[in-house]
């Protein structure tokens, strides 16, 4: 953007300082606005910024519209079983924590035309460690993370250039979560030592269970089951 603006009296990196400062003033508190030498722009949400997000999002405040499901009649089936799988193991371990007291939640129909309803938590989780700072910091919670936030917003805000894949959305989500999965554990040590870091990775299987169950059966037209 600076590079485009940028004239020849006035540098990119002008240009970038002067776009920064412009989104910086009133949004203190939400994110950072950063600049490099070439003139690219840096904007990232500080840490209870995207904690905020991730409670709204887990207790059902998705954010976008229910719409009458659509109904397609071909899919890679080995991808949308993949999808299907990460769901149904998502569910099935967000019922066993709520069986063991490990998080309070409850069972919703976030979407009226759902075969199966969805978790949503009923308490605030503890993102953020005494630090204020995000206690999810391991590289695959953090990449989980950023796959959540690139499929909503590309929900939210579709870009104009492009048509979005959404198998190819959901898939990556999966395998997001899958190593997720085999890396962040949420029982034994971590849940007796650690026990806001265990609610906190719970919440994200809360997220991606959403998140997938909306890919599943809004944009692809196919259940998503609790249980396979």
């Amino acid at each position: 953007m600076a590079m485009r603006m940028a004239t020849s009296h006035i540098s990119p990196l002008e240009t970038a300082r002067a776009i920064a400062s412009h989104f910086s003033r009133g949004c203190e508190g939400l994110f950072t606005v950063k600049t490099d030498v070439s003139g690219k722009i840096y904007i990232e949400l500080i840490h209870s910024t995207l904690a905020n997000w991730l409670q709204n999002f887990t207790q059902g405040s998705v954010p976008w519209e229910i719409k009458e499901t659509i109904v397609k009649s071909s899919h890679d089936v080995p991808i949308i079983f993949q999808m299907q799988y990460v769901h149904a193991r998502c569910y099935s371990i967000l019922r066993l924590s709520l069986r063991e007291e490990l998080i309070n939640l409850c069972e919703t129909s976030i979407n009226t035309n759902s075969c199966f309803p969805s978790f949503v938590t009923t308490q605030p989780i503890p993102w953020l460690n005494s630090e204020q700072q995000l206690c999810l910091q391991q590289p695959e919670e953090m990449a989980l993370i950023q796959v959540l936030l690139k499929i909503v917003d590309d929900w939210v805000c579709p870009p104009s250039d492009r048509p979005i894949k959404w198998e190819q959305a959901g898939v990556k989500l999966a395998q997001a979560w899958e190593k997720f999965s085999a890396h962040c554990r949420i029982w034994g040590e971590v849940r007796i030592n650690s026990p806001n870091l265990s609610q906190a990775r719970l919440g994200l299987l809360i997220m991606t269970q959403l998140v997938l169950k909306a890919v599943l059966e809004e944009k692809l037209g196919v259940i998503a089951p609790i249980e396979l």
